[in-house]
């Protein structure tokens, strides 16, 4: 599709996407992974293994349902519907956890640790269903030639939300003791994503206008089989993300760190996420539109030199002033708008066909190969005293550089967007000839 009439809905998705940053079940600023999450856990005094294990439920558990996802997505020409109940069923976690930490005060430290870890799991798992329509349902709201553009404001929008919620969470921070702060906040979650799906239902989205679907579920995996097999490209974008899981995987650790180790404030903890949103933002406004002009390889050496330049600073400089910690936390958020936003135009570029869905369940499941394990089998060797932060970080930057070396020796920009920047070109020449 990608060549909608009309903008009217690409305008309520900004709104929507702005609900889902500020409150919505998983992504939303009260417990998008890298976040209060880290903080509730480290307040319950858990282990580094399961402070890991919520990176690992998070990408993991949002990968595991996409071919099914993506199967559901094929077959229906209207994507809002199934996007709006998804959310609806996953926020139920967060009305559970909110309730039981403001009934009992998290008294029972080993409990409310599993009971956080299994419901968080469920939340991911369901919120899983709807990556693949999001993605085909945006791809439908915006222009072809504006989907850089468009794209990354839509993505910048749910960072403004969670900037925006920074201001709520510092406010119940200051008016409520641990972990009652926290329980409002799950709470919170769970009203926001009510709301934000009721938005969603009134979005006018174009129908399809063929169906991809494959016959029946065999037929589809065996058609992702073959997408592996024969586009180059993009399977060499798939190998190319499992060498940049060095920011994502320092992301499960690094407020464990600074709260551990250099002692932060719960205030200052608490704000890493609106911060991480902030330095998404700059990315999303500024950064994301040169993915239409030199595509997504240049996005990922550009996150990838980032995230280098963060995992070293924190490491090897002492973090002991706020606007220092500040800087890092920002920093974060400007290589993992870049990052995302990289990822988000090339499997959308690399589908020749009109549903984006399989490529989409395709992507989420390999970027996610060594996201998974590498917190969980971190967390477990840094309890056993086998890793400690310095170790691990040296780990990260070493895989970090290798990306870099890939992205530049192996990478290549998706045949779409190398057509279309000949037909611009060739647009532009036909332009000044007629002059």
């Amino acid at each position: 599709m990608g060549n909608p009439k009309s903008l009217s809905g690409f305008y309520k998705y900004c709104v929507f996407a702005f609900l889902n940053g500020f409150g919505g079940s998983v992504w939303g600023g009260f417990t998008y992974y890298i976040g209060i999450p880290v903080v509730y856990l480290t307040f319950l005094k858990a282990s580094s293994l399961e402070i890991g294990l919520v990176t690992a439920i998070f990408w993991g558990a949002l990968a595991i349902p996409q071919f099914w996802a993506a199967y559901i997505s094929e077959a229906k020409s209207i994507k809002k519907n199934w996007i709006g109940w998804v959310i609806i069923t996953s926020s139920f976690s967060w009305l559970i956890l909110g309730i039981y930490i403001l009934t009992t005060g998290a008294a029972d430290q080993r409990l409310s640790i599993w009971l956080f870890l299994i419901l968080y799991t469920w939340a991911c798992f369901i919120k899983a269903f709807d990556v693949p329509a999001n993605s085909a349902m945006v791809f439908k709201l915006i222009p072809t030639e504006k989907l850089g553009r468009l794209g990354g404001i839509s993505g910048s929008m749910q960072f403004f939300g969670i900037v925006a919620v920074g201001l709520v969470i510092t406010r119940i921070n200051l008016g409520f003791e641990k972990p009652f702060n926290i329980g409002i906040m799950f709470i919170a979650t769970f009203v926001v994503s009510i709301v934000m799906s009721l938005l969603l239902f009134t979005i006018d989205e174009p129908e399809n206008e063929t169906s991809q679907m494959s016959p029946h579920f065999r037929a589809f995996l065996e058609k992702c089989v073959v997408i592996l097999r024969t586009d180059r490209v993009f399977t060499k974008f798939i190998i190319g993300k499992w060498l940049m899981s060095g920011h994502h995987i320092m992301l499960a650790f690094l407020l464990a760190y600074l709260i551990t180790e250099r002692a932060i404030s719960p205030v200052t903890a608490g704000l890493f996420t609106s911060l991480h949103a902030l330095g998404s933002i700059v990315s999303g406004l500024t950064i994301a539109r040169f993915n239409d002009i030199y595509g997504p390889r240049f996005m990922f050496l550009l996150s990838q030199t980032l995230a280098l330049l963060y995992i070293i600073i924190a490491w090897l400089v002492p973090l002991t002033s706020t606007p220092l910690i500040i800087a890092v936390f920002i920093l974060t958020g400007i290589a993992m708008g870049a990052d995302w936003s990289g990822l988000g135009y090339m499997m959308l570029q690399c589908c020749p066909t009109e549903d984006k869905s399989t490529y989409v369940a395709l992507t989420f499941i390999g970027v996610n190969v060594l996201t998974v394990p590498f917190p969980i089998v971190f967390g477990k060797m840094m309890d056993m005293g086998i890793l400690d932060y310095s170790r691990l970080f040296f780990i990260l930057v070493m895989l970090t550089v290798s990306a870099l070396v890939y992205i530049v020796t192996v990478f290549e920009n998706p045949a779409a967007f190398i057509e279309m920047r000949k037909a611009q070109a060739q647009k532009g020449h036909e332009a000044q000839t007629a002059i």
